[in-house]
């Protein structure tokens, strides 16, 4: 099992971990009164990503949205996770991959 914590700052397309796992929690908040958008996909490979959206959240107005999943509710992916963080936002996201 393998546990990771991404801290990061807008924007990025990033690569977060390849094969299976879930999002185990994030933190998304923007510097700015327009909206930022946090997108994880299910998606392995160069970008931008153009597999499955697993998870979305936009903040606006300087708010944070927090949420630490249940692993039975957690958004799942197959392939990896990619990240797509919009310009003035900052995420930290957990993220498990287990061990095969």
């Amino acid at each position: 099992m393998t546990d990771y914590l991404f801290a990061l700052t807008g924007p990025q397309d990033v690569q977060l971990g390849t094969g299976r796992g879930h999002l185990a929690g994030v933190v998304v908040t923007t510097t700015e009164a327009t909206p930022g958008a946090c997108q994880v996909y299910d998606y392995a490979g160069a970008g931008p990503p153009t597999g499955d959206t697993i998870f979305v959240v936009v903040v606006n107005n300087q708010y944070e949205v927090t949420h630490l999943f249940n692993d039975r509710y957690a958004p799942r992916f197959a392939d990896g996770a990619w990240l797509h963080l919009s310009d003035d936002c900052y995420a930290m996201l957990w993220v498990h991959i287990p061990d095969v």
